[in-house]
């Protein structure tokens, strides 16, 4: 596999997971919603109207982050990586013809948490056989790239190779 390949492959790792954080997100809040009129609806008092404001801010947020098109957007561009992926192993087009496409391609992406790019890296690498330190691969770490946390010191030496 080469680099351009492995560089492809994160991009639609990343898109992937950020199409279904913001589906989750999207789902979350409208179940919110839901909670929200049942509790105006079944809860009296302070508490209903406390579950009620919660569950509209959730919702207000949803709307407001545009959740579902934040996540349509991804996707978009997971497929359009998968696509450059699948010419790059079949040879329909050149390295350079690829390269160009993959800028093409990267000109429409969100800014990147660099967290949440550092375990797409890190899962790719594991996947072609690379040590990956277990901690790099955990649930934990990868709920928390999902908000730009989870990012780690390099693997890599800096200077390796050099003299």
């Amino acid at each position: 596999m080469t680099q351009s390949e492995i560089l492809v492959r994160v991009s639609h790792n990343y898109h992937k997971k950020r199409e279904h954080f913001f589906r989750l997100n999207d789902a979350g809040a409208k179940f919110l919603s839901i909670v929200a009129l049942t509790a105006l609806a079944t809860i009296p008092g302070w508490a209903g109207i406390s579950v009620a404001l919660i569950s509209g801010a959730a919702t207000i947020l949803s709307i407001v982050l545009d959740f579902p098109g934040m996540a349509a957007k991804h996707e978009s561009l997971a497929t359009d990586f998968l696509a450059l992926l699948a010419d790059m192993t079949d040879g329909t087009i050149t390295p350079e013809q690829a390269e160009r496409r993959r800028r093409e391609i990267g000109a429409r992406e969100p800014t990147a948490l660099r967290g949440l790019v550092q375990v797409c890296t890190d899962e790719v690498e594991a996947s072609i056989g690379c040590e990956v330190e277990m901690d790099r691969l955990t649930y934990r770490r990868r709920i928390a790239a999902q908000f730009g946390f989870g990012e780690r010191a390099p693997t890599w030496e800096p200077n390796a190779g050099a003299n």
